[in-house]
């Protein structure tokens, strides 16, 4: 007898325009470093590895409305993976880094996070911010904490213990279905994936 199982592997995956090639295997996500209140993480997340050989999750959220340079708290799309105490950059030239202060997310349509000070770069509406490894005061030096290898394609469940993925490493995407963005930090890393902006 067959053995029929249902992978979601083969979910829907809007992001996705055209997948020439992905990660052999996929890979396991670390998930010990995530917030499980937030349940789920959606397909079209970046990933890259540990020393350890584990898929990391790359921690950005979306931006809902602009920003000015002085500003010190952002509205940014819900579900983030954005946590008090991590640093935080924004994906325009020169930007500073500094930490998380507070994540408010009494707020239907976004959650508002504050920064003890303002990343000094101003972002519009649709444009990303994201986790470095410690803070920038100087502006254009944040570190990622990992290099970013492709796209994780299969929606994580946070309430397990484990969980695996499909990795999409070339072809073409569609940033406005992705739910944390593309921040050009990571798509730099990415030379053989083709990302399609909002009007652009």
């Amino acid at each position: 007898m067959d053995d029929v199982r249902t992978k979601k592997e083969y979910q829907h995956k809007p992001f996705i325009i055209a997948e020439l090639e992905d990660l052999p295997g996929g890979g396991s996500l670390k998930l010990g470093d995530l917030d499980k209140s937030k349940k789920v993480i959606p397909p079209g997340f970046f990933v890259g590895k540990n020393a350890d050989g584990m898929l990391v999750l790359l921690v950005s959220a979306v931006l809902v409305e602009a920003a000015v340079d002085t500003a010190k708290t952002l509205k940014v799309k819900k579900g983030s993976q954005l946590q008090v105490g991590k640093f935080i950059a924004g994906d325009e030239e020169g930007s500073k880094a500094y930490a998380v202060t507070k994540i408010d997310t009494a707020n239907a349509d976004y959650d508002e996070v504050t920064i003890g000070t303002a990343l000094g770069v101003a972002l519009d509406a649709g444009d990303s911010v994201y986790e470095v490894k410690a803070e920038d005061a100087t502006g254009g030096e944040g570190e990622l904490p990992v290099i970013p290898i492709g796209l994780g394609k299969n929606e994580i469940d946070l309430s397990k213990n484990h969980a695996e993925t499909g990795v999409s490493v070339r072809g073409s995407y569609t940033v406005a279905t992705m739910a944390f963005g593309a921040p050009k930090a990571y798509t730099k890393h990415l030379p053989l994936m083709r990302f399609k902006y909002p009007n652009k």
